[in-house]
């Protein structure tokens, strides 16, 4: 699996789909749906990500960098 660069989490992705969120005090990285305004909760997997799609909650809208999986 290939990733982008990190990305603030002031920039939102330009396409909906599950993306890697690196969490600010623990530093673990997790996979998160975006659903083009909305980021759903965690996964431990993309598959988790994108099986939380409708648990949102706005603490994790602006505060974790974000990066794309690219599968190949």
């Amino acid at each position: 699996m290939k990733t982008t660069p990190w990305f603030s989490a002031l920039q939102k992705p330009v396409r909906p789909g599950v993306y890697q969120r690196k969490l600010t005090l623990t530093h673990a990285i997790l996979y998160y749906y975006w659903d083009g305004q909305t980021w759903w909760a965690s996964g431990r997997t993309p598959d988790e990500a994108d099986m939380m799609q409708g648990v949102a909650r706005s603490y994790w809208q602006t505060r974790f960098k974000w990066r794309g999986v690219i599968n190949e």
